[in-house]
């Protein structure tokens, strides 16, 4: 079966489009957990790191749709924060796999490049990696700003009536 490429939808609500996972979406749920983020890097329980890089690929794919740093400049921090959430997110993209359950179940899905660490989510197609602090802690951080981006989009599905076009990018 020969697979067909996706384009995003596109949706009339309230005179708007519906594009579906956009960077302006995904701006907007990382905005909702920043402060949280904010205030847990630091604690005891992180053992005081500062530092912190969140990434969203688009999905069903590799690519960068978001990307942002918490803490100080990259230049400053002790380990290659921004590289090791992106190789999270990748493997987590490739195996459809959770970046913990790859390590714990299926070990032999690991590639060259991969990393040893957990803290890549996905869940139907969408993907969030971070690193910075301990990689559980990692995990909570994807975990949060997937629901987040996840509660978003069902809230743009939720405005659509029966008034509206049965599919997607027809206008009224």
């Amino acid at each position: 079966m020969e697979r067909v490429s996706k384009v995003p939808s596109q949706r009339s609500i309230g005179g708007e489009m519906f594009q579906g996972l956009t960077v302006h979406l995904v701006n907007e749920a990382v905005a909702i957990v920043t402060p949280m983020i904010e205030q847990f890097l630091g604690w005891d329980r992180t053992g005081g790191r500062h530092d912190l890089y969140l990434v969203v690929l688009k999905p069903e794919t590799e690519e960068i749709l978001y990307e942002t740093a918490f803490g100080g400049p990259l230049s400053e921090w002790k380990h290659p924060y921004n590289k090791i959430a992106l190789a999270k997110a990748r493997q987590c993209a490739r195996t459809g796999m959770v970046g913990r359950t790859l390590l714990r179940d299926a070990p032999w899905l690991i590639e060259p490049g991969d990393v040893r660490y957990v803290g890549g989510v996905v869940e139907n197609g969408l993907v969030v990696a971070a690193s910075g602090v301990q990689d559980h802690f990692d995990e909570m951080i994807s975990w949060m700003v997937l629901s987040v981006i996840q509660g978003l989009c069902r809230d743009e599905v939720s405005k659509f009536t029966s008034d509206d076009p049965d599919f997607f990018g027809e206008q009224n």
